[in-house]
């Protein structure tokens, strides 16, 4: 019996699923998520899109689908293409202005997160993502401390 290697682990455990079994083609619904993606400002401003091949482990898809997704993704102008074939999205107006909404969002998240009435209010209102990140930034922070006061115990 052999050990799954881990592209094999990584098919069967892909970090987001598409599903398969409806009419929408597997490649459109991997450019209508990656357009989520990057609507919700899930990469930064000048960051590039992750790789075709991490892109294909990241869904559990063939790199032709990818290859289909991020054709439909370069029609549509959601994302564009440099010389050196790396993929960034395309900024515009709104979305830069999203940034600047969510930087501060998250200086208001950080003042009132002991709040739990006020948070509820902040979140019911803002994007998922900015939230999960959030929420994700106050978890490393109550790691580090942790870490830091179980070191000088």
């Amino acid at each position: 019996m052999s050990t799954p290697n881990m592209r094999e682990t990584q098919m069967e455990n892909p970090k987001y699923h598409l599903f398969k079994d409806t009419e929408l083609l597997i490649w459109a619904q991997l450019a209508d998520h990656i357009s989520t993606r990057i609507e919700q400002c899930e990469f930064s401003f000048g960051d590039s899109l992750p790789s075709k091949k991490m892109l294909a482990s990241e869904y559990a898809v063939s790199p032709t689908t990818v290859r289909r997704a991020i054709a439909d993704l370069l029609r549509r102008n959601v994302v564009t293409r440099t010389p050196g074939g790396r993929l960034f999205p395309v900024i515009t107006g709104e979305a830069e202005s999203m940034k600047l909404t969510r930087r501060w969002w998250r200086k208001l998240a950080w003042q009132i997160h002991d709040n739990p009435d006020a948070m509820d209010s902040l979140e019911l209102y803002s994007p998922r993502a900015w939230v999960h990140g959030f929420r994700a930034d106050v978890r490393r922070k109550a790691m580090a401390e942790e870490h830091q006061a179980g070191a000088t115990a």
